[in-house]
């Protein structure tokens, strides 16, 4: 009987008790009857509360009904939807229930699941994890956690993690296990991804460092260190402005307010390490944002390029004087032309006029000594040019500097201490000893000026191998050997700005009329053009030390051996002469007709071809101007010998370059204009002899 049926009762029942009441105003029948009426009518009361009481838990019993149906279907939802695969097996693992991430997994219907044991699935590799995991399910509540390899139906193996949990009844005893499948091939990629990142940053040769916008460390990698030599613990929490901005501050503040604003910022910055040293850096910045896109921390990559300036800065310099030695080389050819026939002439007229008087000898000599005097100041203003190479022999650098030693300890001032320091094993080189005589004066007089007070100067030479790492760093070394002088001083220094300078023509920071900065300009050209370089150190308030690597023979050079006879005559042979000089042309032809010559003259090579076409049988030499308009000499000296195989041909030049040797082998010398009587007579007669 149910509720309804129950109702229906008492309601029958009410009726029948208000009969009886309707009745209760006749005499009752005996008092036991009203006493029945009346327990009766509580009775049916109560009866109706209780019916109430039973609607009341009727109705609540069907919404707690409706709410776990409800629960019910949020968790079979829950169940279904989830993106990991949830499966249910009996205590063996043979699965009873399996949610749709798990057919995506296995790649297996799920009716086709149900029945099935779970190690099917997994990869015999990972089946004694399995078996160990159900061993230790009666000893433990806790939710388990492993990794399986499993093997789908249609698919390759993947990683998965498994988290199991146990049901147990109120008994204890297991009644199901619940299974949580993930594939984790994707983490395990990034994790890979993640690796191969971080191998990268500690292999990368850029520093590369993460700070948040307060400027605190957060990353450092293995370059950072190498670059600024600071360990990672030393740095990471730290303040990167107090590290090595230093002077730079304005500047990074401008690059940390660029890349916030745009993004990213690049530039060169110049830094410090953790001893002081400095460091200029291309530096890249760029903002790194959170998920609300807001900037939070800071990437920098800095690449040192402080050997890559310096090396630029060399080969600008070199370049610059290059050019200038380009320009210098012209205006010496010039100048040279114009000695050449003072010196030729002045020589010459001793033999055409032999009874001067005294004083005109006297001004004949001045002449002569001046006019050499003029060619050596060109030869020294060539000596950084390759245009000049001047005569060079074997020389040991000890007597050198014994030279200029004597000559400084005599014209210095006394507040300035002498230092000398020679080992007895130097090296020989192979040099000309006037230009590195120059050399060692001109940084000699340098430090005295840099001393006014009075000091310590150290002249000191040592053997030394430059090594492959030392020659990386120097855009003229070579290795090999190289013997080392060195010039240092205890003067005021030089500042770093005016450092790189140095080695500019006419640069100079002395007064006017007492400098004209060619003095290092010129010695730098000398060592240039003996393979050598130079070195520069300097600390204000210290002094400065300049270190010159001359490179070290490897073998024995022959030394030309100069006879010293008189000049040598001529006996009638036709000598061609070609220069488009008129007055070297004229004296020329005075010396050589005076020694016993022929004279032929031509002022071009186009001239000297039509004079040779008609006298080449005759001609015993030609004496060839290298530099001239029309035709230069080269070109001319191949058309004489298309001509005449067998001529002879001495090559003149207000250059002492050798190029035109190379050209032709009929060249059969080089005479460096201006040229002395001597020199010229005595070459033509070892021509034509030999």
């Amino acid at each position: 009987m149910n509720i309804s049926d129950f109702e229906t009762h008492i309601n029958n029942a009410q009726k029948q008790l208000a009969k009886m009441q309707d009745n209760i105003d006749q005499p009752p029948s005996s008092e036991r009857e009203t006493e029945a009426i009346t327990a009766l009518s509580i009775s049916l009361e109560e009866l109706h509360v209780a019916l109430e009481e039973l609607e009341q838990q009727n109705s609540e019993l069907i919404v707690t009904r409706q709410e776990l149906e409800k629960e019910r279907q949020q968790y079979q939802n829950l169940f279904e939807l989830a993106p990991d695969g949830y499966i249910v097996t009996d205590r063996n693992g043979i699965i009873q229930a399996a949610n749709r991430s798990t057919e995506k997994l296995l790649q297996i219907r799920r009716d086709h699941l149900v029945g099935k044991p779970f190690i099917l699935f997994i990869c015999e590799t990972s089946r004694q994890n399995f078996h160990n995991c159900l061993d230790s399910l009666p000893q433990t509540n806790e939710v388990q956690e492993l990794e399986l390899e499993l093997r789908p139906r249609n698919g390759k193996l993947f990683t998965a993690g498994i988290s199991l949990s146990v049901e147990r009844d109120f008994r204890g005893n297991i009644v199901r296990l619940l299974w949580s499948i993930r594939d984790l091939s994707e983490r395990i990629a990034n994790e890979e991804k993640n690796r191969q990142q971080a191998a990268l940053l500690d292999v990368a040769t850029e520093a590369i460092i993460v700070s948040d916008l307060e400027d605190k460390i957060t990353f450092w990698n293995p370059s950072a260190k190498d670059i600024y030599e600071w360990e990672e613990t030393e740095v990471l929490g730290q303040n990167s402005m107090e590290l090595w901005w230093q002077e730079t501050l304005d500047r990074v503040a401008e690059a940390k307010q660029t890349a916030i604003a745009k993004g990213k910022w690049q530039g060169e910055l110049k830094k410090y390490t953790k001893t002081g040293r400095e460091v200029l850096v291309d530096s890249h910045w760029s903002v790194i944002r959170d998920h609300t896109d807001k900037p939070k921390s800071i990437l920098i990559v800095d690449t040192d390029i402080t050997e890559k300036k310096q090396l630029e800065s060399q080969l600008f310099q070199s370049q610059r004087l290059e050019s200038i030695g380009t320009l210098a080389s012209g205006i010496a050819h010039d100048l040279n032309n114009i000695l050449n026939p003072i010196l030729g002439s002045v020589q010459i007229l001793p033999r055409m006029m032999p009874q001067q008087n005294e004083s005109c000898r006297k001004l004949t000599d001045l002449i002569e000594t001046n006019a050499k005097r003029g060619a050596n100041i060109i030869k020294q203003v060539l000596a950084f040019s390759r245009s000049e190479e001047g005569e060079r022999r074997n020389l040991k650098l000890n007597s050198v500097i014994e030279e200029v030693e004597y000559l400084i300890q005599e014209t210095f001032p006394k507040t300035i201490n002498v230092v000398v320091n020679i080992p007895s094993d130097l090296w020989t080189i192979y040099a000309n000893p006037t230009q590195i005589h120059q050399v060692l004066l001109n940084l000699c007089v340098n430090s005295r000026d840099a001393m006014p007070q009075g000091g310590t100067l150290m002249i000191c030479a040592e053997n030394r191998i430059v090594i492959e790492d030392y020659a990386r760093k120097h855009l003229d070394a070579q290795v090999g050997a190289y013997v080392v002088l060195s010039i240092i001083d205890t003067g005021y220094g030089i500042p770093p700005q005016i450092l790189e300078r140095i080695f500019e023509p006419f640069f100079t920071t002395k007064e006017v009329y007492q400098g004209t900065g060619l003095g290092l300009f010129t010695t730098m050209g000398i060592v240039k053009s003996h393979g050598g370089f130079i070195e520069v150190s300097s600390e204000l308030k210290c002094g400065t030390q300049f270190e010159i690597f001359l490179p070290a023979i490897e073998g024995e050079k022959i030394e030309p051996k100069v006879s010293k006879s008189a000049l040598p005559e001529g006996k009638g042979e036709l000598i061609l002469v070609v220069d488009d000089e008129p007055d070297n042309l004229y004296m020329t032809q005075i010396l050589l007709e005076t020694s016993g010559y022929q004279v032929l003259i031509a002022k071009d090579g186009l001239e000297a071809i039509a004079i040779f076409e008609q006298h080449h049988s005759e001609i015993e030499l030609v004496l060839m101007d290298m530099m001239m308009p029309n035709l230069d000499g080269a070109t001319a000296i191949a058309k004489l010998v298309k001509i005449a195989p067998q001529i002879k041909i001495i090559s003149l030049s207000g250059l002492a370059t050798d190029y035109s040797l190379a050209r032709n082998s009929k060249v059969k010398a080089l005479l460096a204009k201006p040229i002395t009587a001597e020199s010229l007579l005595t070459t033509i007669k070892q021509v034509i002899q030999n």
